[in-house]
């Protein structure tokens, strides 16, 4: 059993639930730590244990791995429990159970955990902060194996430190055991410190005898419970560093911090002593967080008007050119005097900020062999009256001013080795910064590396000076950070780093050794017919064509939701020569098709009137922190690019005129897969629009529809001719030629002169009109429907004029004569 060295004194107490709750508090870090660095229990009873539920609060102050409870013995007959920075673990008799959290697990902040062990069942829950975060049935490894029958006597709050491994460095409250299985309700009440379930209970944290080591100090919780600790409250710095206006606004933000204007007097007397050299260094001023807008004294933080202004006599006085402010108080009796204008750009004063407690703080752009945190908690430190920012991390490293070498410096506190510095202009090194790493740290030479010290969450985006804007304002045309760092690098496209990326080759699949073709949707709009011709067999059109495809060996990059602004540019496209506007080939693979029934077979081309765009549809991830800036990372497999481009072509058209002019006529576009794409990429049918006339000169556009073919797609043109002009021209007059030609059967037979001129005259007519029509249409090898009726229109007069021959010459029989 391991040796301790415990104190003399053995405390025991006697809190009921409603009083103060003990708290034991562990050294805060583990170079502190001892072999003594931990609490037993004494006095306990030696109640055979079957079912096991404990619950405690415990707050750590890094994430290196934490022994929080351990048993002493080298059995199999106990219990333990560990946090790790992202998940923990579960000791039970002869199994380790690894566990996530289901909530952020992060230094200073209390959590709350309960585990349930059911023997009957053999089956573990772990609840975190009152909801389960594990669990798991038949345990079989467990059946037949007991508690220690003193269990709880060999259990201790911390393990030491030393040679001991994992120290708990924190604070540890409210254990609690039972020898039953607790349910939700219980664990929910134990969270909230409400009355403890007596039933079972074999473990009271507020009547147990400890025996703490002498590097465990114990105090009451004010709070009562630590669920009543509220976290997020604000705490008032005030800087004694002397800036320009602007500068003290950039500086509190990039804290993440606010600067309201005081409300009364009281609060600008809070202010001044929050600058604990306000005298000395600040020469009794300090800048006030209100500025002059269109003549009126508003907030910076709200741009509301601000009512509590006490102008010194006299003030403000500099109209336009003073539109900041300042608090001045007495040099020699420190009295509060009143507020005066100044001059933004040119004056300095020092500065206060409301800063929130155990801001999260996050460190981009480090190589991983450097080994530091990239995670922190931001606090402010006062040294010699100079109030600044500190950084914790999670695990070993820190970020803090050092007045011996007038530097930020990022420190390993394990090893107290200084991984980089930065002696930058501005007054914090948050932002985007350019840090001094020594040799051995990230290479083998001295190097200065950019730098993201940030306080913004994963839906902002930071600007170099620190402060945060919405992620989805970055790259989208509009500068809102000061440098424009929004701007800066805005290329979509991001290639695998870790194989090549084969441009010439679609995204196909596998499946075994069966290649799953890449899979392109295809739409068209058609714009407008623009020429028709029947002779020559052709008709044309003005058509946008649509090819969107998923592209999983790519991410894109801050997508936006209008897919207009996710242009795959020049710049993602690839290099290009000097003067080429458009490279020939884009870096990433294009989808192309052939339109197979046009005269020169053309192809679908990427060039200046193509347009690549990716549409936002999956979810995002967010970039490493090894990664300088955040990006928006969305999966190629998720969000399709789509390829758009007008084009103006002619198509062969097999025209069927044997109806003329009554025929429907059904012109296509064939769109066929290239043959060096042939099994690699399959087209498919998404829709077909027509966003043209539907009446035209010659033709009613009635129908439009795509369809696959094995090779490709067909999209259909059902074309109905106009048979106004034709009905008008053609079919009527010459209709009422045939009656009048047949109207001459009626005339009297003295009149064959007469009929036999208008005979004659229509017959001469049908023909020119026959020869007219004739020689608009394309010559076939069959009769059309127009043929039919003008060689009838030929066909009928010539009888009628044979008719009128034949009575003519007739013999007349005269009256009284014999037939």
């Amino acid at each position: 059993m391991k040796q301790f060295l415990f104190s003399s004194v053995m405390l025991s107490l006697l809190v009921s639930t409603s009083s103060l709750f003990p708290v034991l508090i562990y050294p805060s870090k583990r170079t502190d730590s001892t072999e003594t660095s931990s609490t037993k229990f004494k006095s306990m009873s030696g109640t055979r244990i079957v079912d096991l539920s404990f619950c405690f609060w415990v707050k750590v102050n890094h994430l290196m791995g934490a022994k929080v409870l351990n048993y002493e013995l080298k059995d199999t007959k106990g219990f333990g429990f560990t946090l790790q920075e992202h998940y923990g673990f579960l000791n039970l008799k002869i199994v380790d159970l690894l566990f996530d959290y289901n909530s952020p697990h992060v230094p200073d902040k209390w959590s709350h955990f309960c585990v349930a062990y059911d023997s009957s069942v053999e089956s573990v829950t772990i609840y975190m902060n009152g909801k389960v975060t594990f669990e798991k049935h038949g345990l079989d490894a467990l059946d037949g194996i007991e508690f220690h029958e003193n269990l709880l006597s060999h259990v201790t709050v911390g393990t030491g430190g030393g040679g001991f491994s994992q120290p708990f460095n924190g604070e540890f409250s409210q254990f609690m055991v039972w020898n039953k299985v607790i349910r939700q309700e219980d664990v929910e009440r134990e969270m909230e410190c409400g009355d403890v379930n007596k039933e079972g209970l074999e473990l009271d944290w507020t009547t147990v005898n400890m025996e703490r080591g002498d590097t465990v100090l114990m105090k009451d919780m004010e709070a009562g419970c630590p669920s009543a600790v509220d976290e997020d409250t604000e705490s008032l710095a005030g800087f004694s560093q002397r800036v320009k206006f602007d500068e003290a606004g950039t500086a509190c933000l990039a804290l993440g911090g606010r600067q309201d204007p005081p409300t009364g007097e009281e609060e600008v007397k809070k202010i001044s002593e929050s600058l604990g050299g306000l005298k000395d260094m600040c020469n009794s001023k300090f800048w006030v967080p209100v500025r002059q807008q269109s003549g009126r004294w508003v907030s910076t933080a709200s741009s509301s008007l601000v009512s509590y202004l006490p102008w010194t006599p006299g003030q403000p006085n500099g109209g336009r050119h003073q539109a900041c402010a300042e608090a001045k108080f007495n040099k020699i009796n420190g009295s509060f005097q009143g507020y005066n204008d100044l001059n933004c750009g040119k004056s300095i004063r020092c500065f206060f900020c409301y800063i929130k407690n155990s801001k999260r703080f996050r460190l981009r752009g480090m190589c991983l062999q450097a080994g530091v945190d990239d995670h922190f908690i931001g606090s402010v430190e006062t040294k010699h009256q100079v109030t600044r920012p500190y950084w914790k991390g999670y695990r070993t490293t820190e970020i803090s001013f050092s007045t011996s070498s007038n530097s930020w410096n990022i420190k390993d506190i394990s090893t107290e080795q200084v991984v980089a510095t930065y002696n930058g202009s501005f007054i914090w090194p948050v932002g985007r910064k350019s840090w001094h790493v020594p040799a051995g740290v990230c290479g083998p030479e001295d190097t200065v590396k950019d730098l993201t010290l940030s306080s913004c969450s994963d839906s902002e985006f930071t600007c170099g000076d620190g402060t945060c804007i919405p992620l989805e304002s970055k790259c989208d045309g509009m500068s809102d950070c000061k440098d424009e760092l929004d701007e800066s690098d805005c290329s979509v496209v991001e290639f695998p780093k870790q194989r090549q990326y084969k441009e010439s080759l679609p995204p196909i699949g596998r499946l075994g050794k069966e290649i799953i073709p890449a899979k392109v949707d295809v739409s068209i709009d058609i714009m407008s017919v623009t020429d028709i011709k029947e002779t020559s067999m052709k008709w044309g059109c003005k058509l946008q064509l649509n090819m969107t495809w998923l592209d999983g060996r790519l991410r894109w990059r801050d997508l936006r939701e209008n897919s207009n602004l996710n242009v795959i540019t020049n710049q993602d496209q690839g290099s290009q020569e000097p003067g080429q506007v458009f490279p020939v080939q884009p870096s990433i693979w294009v989808a192309t098709v052939i339109f197979a029934n046009s005269p020169n077979n053309d192809f679908s081309v990427t060039d200046a009137k193509a347009s690549l765009t990716v549409e936002k549809k999956g979810n995002l991830s967010i970039s490493p922190l090894e990664q300088l800036q955040e990006v928006a990372y969305y999966e190629g497999s998720e969000n399709p690019v789509t390829y758009m481009r007008k084009f103006k072509k002619d198509f062969a058209c097999n025209f069927q005129l044997h109806t003329y002019p009554f025929d429907t006529q059904y012109c296509n576009i064939v769109l066929q897969t290239p043959d060096h794409l042939t099994g690699l990429m399959k087209l498919l049918a998404k829709k077909v629009t027509y966003s043209g006339p539907v009446e035209m000169l010659q033709y009613n556009v009635i129908n439009w529809e795509i369809k696959e073919l094995e090779e490709g797609l067909e999209v259909m043109m059902t074309l109905q001719r106009r048979f106004n002009h034709h009905l008008a021209t053609t079919f009527i007059p010459t209709f009422c030629l045939m009656i009048v030609c047949q109207s001459t059967l009626y005339f009297n037979a003295e009149h064959f002169k007469t009929t036999s001129g208008v005979t004659v005259t229509t017959m001469l007519v049908m023909y020119t009109l026959y020869q007219a029509v004739s020689h608009k249409l394309p010559p076939t090898s069959y009769i059309k429907m127009i043929d039919v009726w003008l060689i009838f229109g030929l066909i009928l007069p010539f009888c009628v004029f044979f008719l009128l021959v034949l009575i003519d010459h007739l013999p007349t029989v005269h009256p009284g004569e014999a037939t």
